[in-house]
């Protein structure tokens, strides 16, 4: 009797993109694709960080403490604009490799909210971070 069990859309994710990863690409395709998604993920997250930021510089001085709010949106948009950047270059890649059967059977969506949510990235974020605020207090 076997026992189907569901998997985490996280768990997907990681599987998802560990497939991705693996997949024997042309490197001028896989090239293609990433800086296409880091600019998308760019052009998405750049007009937020720049309103925040603007929003934020006007209390910067009355309101130090403000830096640990501005730690916290800067997290999340980098957190979100990896998530997209993969995201993008996934669907990419399946727009441009249509013929391979393992590539079109990945879920992209699983692999953003991996990515999301993907701890190795988010210690760096954080260590990135929490330097830079030091350096700026």
């Amino acid at each position: 009797m076997e026992i189907n069990k569901k998997k985490s859309l996280w768990r997907l994710g990681k599987e998802q993109n560990k497939e991705f990863v693996n997949l024997k690409l042309k490197r001028w395709t896989s090239t293609k694709t990433l800086l296409f998604g880091i600019l998308i993920a760019a052009i998405v997250i750049l007009p937020v960080s720049i309103i925040i930021f603007q929003f934020i510089e006007l209390y910067w001085y009355h309101h130090p403490n403000v830096m640990y709010l501005f730690l916290g949106f800067a997290f999340a948009l980098l957190m979100l604009a990896n998530a997209i950047s993969n995201y993008v270059t996934v669907k990419c890649t399946k727009l441009i490799l249509p013929d391979m059967e393992n590539l079109q059977e990945i879920d992209a969506f699983s692999i953003f909210f991996y990515q999301f949510l993907n701890p190795w990235f988010a210690l760096f974020v954080s260590i990135v971070l929490v330097w830079f605020g030091v350096q700026a207090l």
